[in-house]
């Protein structure tokens, strides 16, 4: 490609996408400027993918917990209190 050569942001993407994958990390910067690259619908499909994700693994952190929780009820090792000494644990007084 010559020089003043015109690149599509798609085809930078990929590119840049090729080179990644080759990479082991890369800085924040640059994964800015891949998303940059990227048409305006790209874009706001790459963060609708995101929020779903983060949502997903929340949720399956939440289930997790839940878990490791019943199964301390179930095992007799769960910690029972009030709402005010949870609180007190929480914020180190009494």
């Amino acid at each position: 490609m010559g020089w003043g050569e015109y690149r599509s942001p798609q085809s930078v993407f990929n590119s840049n996408i090729r080179k990644f994958s080759m990479k082991s990390t890369i800085s924040f910067q640059e994964v800015i400027e891949y998303v940059e690259a990227l048409s305006r619908e790209e874009q706001e499909l790459l963060l609708e993918i995101i929020e779903k994700r983060r949502i997903e693994k929340r949720r399956s952190e939440i289930s997790k917990k839940a878990a490791e929780t019943l199964a301390s009820v179930e095992a007799g090792t769960a910690k029972r209190s009030t709402i005010a000494n949870l609180r007190a644990d929480l914020t180190g007084e009494g």
